[in-house]
């Protein structure tokens, strides 16, 4: 029989809660409604990669989306991972994936946008990977916290 420690531990370990918040972003994903494969308009576009970003946030941190509040903040967001995930004109390519339906379209855009997220890196247990390398950098105080997980010029910027 378990001792009153070990069941505190067992319920606190790193890995129960990685793989926590790996489910939470895995149904967020999976539950995210959108109308139609096939976007052509830039605006359409933009709302709903925003939406997608503060709909999964919301789902992780188990809190209302608030896209509603900070529309910019959450486009701002979309398109630093965008950037990210397909160079610095990012967001253009994923546009064109979106409205062309190319490379799986919609879809893989926005399977995309939660693999780069700072907790999907820590639910792989790997830690943050270069993109080029995907090796893993880990600096001796990456215990530290980080005061914001976005650069600000991702924020109020389209990434242009």
């Amino acid at each position: 029989m378990p001792t009153k420690l070990e069941v505190l531990l067992a319920q606190i370990d790193p890995s129960r809660t990685l793989d926590e918040v790996a489910a939470r972003v895995n149904r967020a994903r999976n539950s995210f409604r959108f109308g139609k494969a096939l976007i052509t308009d830039y605006e359409e576009y933009e709302e709903l990669t925003g939406r997608f970003v503060a709909h999964i946030e919301a789902q992780v941190l188990r809190i209302r989306p608030m896209y509603d509040t900070g529309a910019q903040l959450y486009r701002g967001r979309a398109t630093a991972l965008l950037n990210q995930a397909y160079g610095s004109q990012g967001w253009k390519t994923a546009f064109e994936m979106v409205r062309t339906g190319l490379e799986s379209g919609l879809r893989a855009v926005l399977d995309t946008l939660p693999r780069l997220w700072p907790w999907s890196m820590l639910a792989t247990r790997s830690g943050p990977a270069s993109m080029t390398t995907g090796k893993v950098s880990r600096p001796e105080n990456a215990w530290l916290p980080r005061t914001s997980t976005w650069p600000s010029s991702a924020i109020f910027s389209r990434g242009s």
